[in-house]
């Protein structure tokens, strides 16, 4: 019998221990190898920010364990007394990472730097159609701000979830001209579960745990941003120990992580991060459908995907990234592969014409699977008889390319993930009220269809799902036939960690997320 109860006891410390070890712990560095530097850390503008941005800045709302799972965040609740007003209760005590407490003043600034227009001395905001519907902030009190917009929409909270179509975050606005954090400068200042400690450009960011955070306090004690640019390094540094995790594993070295049994890896399909070929509808051939449809049917886009082993998934029509608005038969309008076909109808153009297609430009960003995708394309083109100008410009400069409409082609990303489909769709609007309106007045592609501009209108203004998604897919069925742009994939991401690495959430983002309202990261060493 005593036998058998320290055998009971033993069996008992053991499994204690090991439930105790799957307890959350607190206290170590997290270092994370890093893809590419940000360009800035700066909660008013878009920037490359992943994982980093949101333990830095917070807006009113956050995700939970998805996109649909909107939880407070800077706001503990907030009220709609009636279609085109929302009142926001803001928490008392948040502090800023400079110490200075947040009050509805700090909010309402933050808001009409989107709402009002940019300011003369910056750099122009872009994708603020939800913003642009606010047309007054009030102060209520210290804590409480009511905002009115001139119609109603279904997007007004998801943009105070910390996306880059809203308030990505809240910033002292005093500290505002000095936030333009690029490689050097001052430190940015948030809200966040981690301040910025250190950035030393070309190597790493250091964040520290904030304690006068308002919310659960961080786990880990310190975060270290370590950039890697070559994707086979960063997977040494992963096997190494030299960092607990490697982001955007891409598709050649997967066998290697699968294999490894001290690593583990987590893939998400980012369903609305999407790259789109874009054909400049303003130019002479691009305005012919004959010919975008050509440019189209003479690469073989199953294909292309394919040789990016692993990084992406076919996305065969503009809508095909909504779990709800997608009607998967409008996928068969894509116009089907067939080089020759494709070569018979550039020679019909040319011939309705009276001349001969002139060289095109094509501007890729110098990037990740652009630049793959690209020499890609050029190689079916210039074997269709078409003369192109492949430029392969730094990121900033293919922005400035595009936004200036200098290219007769150009690949871009589009929405975001998890995004409602009204991002989607605004981005081929042609108006302000419908339309992402790049420089000249257009939005990327140039095109111009008042029929698809009235369907966008109407979803805008409509609360009723089905009725919103009957209207998204008229509407990609004007794409699909029009094609200023082609459809091309959705991104999936694959990031690899250490497996005493615990607590990470992944989402539609395609992210891992370090801290959020559903559970956050820990070492388990």
């Amino acid at each position: 019998m005593k036998r058998l109860l320290i055998f009971l006891l033993v069996i008992w410390w053991f499994g204690a221990a090991a439930v105790t070890a799957q307890q959350p712990k607190r206290g170590g560095t997290l270092t994370i190898g890093f893809k590419e530097e940000p360009d800035r850390l700066d909660a008013r503008y878009q920037g490359r920010r992943f994982i980093l941005f949101p333990e830095v800045f917070e807006s009113l709302a956050v995700f939970g364990k998805s996109m649909s799972d909107i939880r407070p965040a800077l706001a503990e609740k907030w009220e709609q007394p009636n279609p085109t007003t929302y009142i926001f209760h803001l928490r008392k005590g948040v502090k800023f990472h400079n110490g200075r407490e947040m009050t509805a003043e700090d909010v309402k600034t933050n808001i009409e730097w989107r709402s009002k227009g940019t300011p003369k001395d910056w750099p122009r905001m872009r994708n603020l159609e939800a913003m642009g519907k606010i047309k007054e902030v009030e102060i209520l009190d210290k804590y409480k701000i009511k905002i009115t917009i001139d119609e109603p929409g279904p997007m007004m909270v998801t943009a105070f979830t910390g996306g880059d179509t809203g308030l990505p975050g809240i910033i002292p606005p005093e500290s505002a001209t000095k936030l333009m954090m690029g490689k050097g400068g001052t430190l940015p200042i948030g809200t966040g579960p981690f301040k910025v400690k250190e950035w030393v450009s070309g190597s790493h960011i250091i964040m520290e745990r904030f304690d006068d955070y308002w919310g659960p306090k961080a786990l880990v004690d310190r975060i270290v941003f370590k950039f890697i640019f070559d994707d086979d390094a960063r997977l040494i540094a992963l096997q190494r120990g030299d960092v607990d995790i490697a982001e955007q594993i891409t598709g050649a070295v997967l066998p290697i992580i699968q294999k490894d049994p001290n690593l583990q890896q987590f893939k998400t399909l980012r369903t609305f991060r999407d790259i789109k070929l874009y054909y400049n509808n303003k130019n002479w051939p691009m305005s012919d459908v004959r010919f975008r449809r050509a440019l189209t049917m003479v690469v073989d886009f199953d294909k292309n995907v394919d040789v990016l082993r692993g990084e992406a998934v076919r996305a065969k029509s503009f809508m095909a990234g909504s779990s709800w608005a997608n009607d998967p038969t409008i996928g068969n309008l894509f116009p089907k592969y067939d080089a020759a076909k494709g070569k018979a109808l550039i020679k019909e153009v040319e011939k309705a014409a009276g001349k001969a297609i002139p060289e095109l430009v094509y501007v890729s960003p110098n990037r990740d699977v652009y630049v793959k995708i690209a020499n890609l394309h050029y190689a079916a083109y210039t074997a269709a008889g078409l003369k192109i100008n492949l430029k392969m410009v730094d990121p900033n400069q293919w922005l400035r390319d595009r936004g200036e409409g200098k290219y007769d082609i150009t690949l871009a990303g589009g929405g975001g993930p998890g995004m409602d489909p009204l991002y989607q769709a605004r981005m081929f609007g042609s108006a302000k009220d419908v339309g992402l309106i790049e420089r000249d007045g257009f939005n990327i592609p140039r095109w111009v269809n008042k029929e698809y501009d009235s369907l966008i209108r109407k979803a805008q203004s409509t609360e009723d799902k089905k009725v919103r998604a009957k209207l998204y897919q008229a509407a990609d069925k004007i794409l699909m036939t029009e094609l200023p742009a082609a459809p091309y994939y959705h991104e999936v991401y694959t990031h690899a960690a250490k497996k005493y690495v615990k607590g990470i959430i992944t989402m539609e983002s395609g992210d891992p997320h370090l801290h959020t309202p559903a559970g956050q990261v820990w070492l388990d060493k």
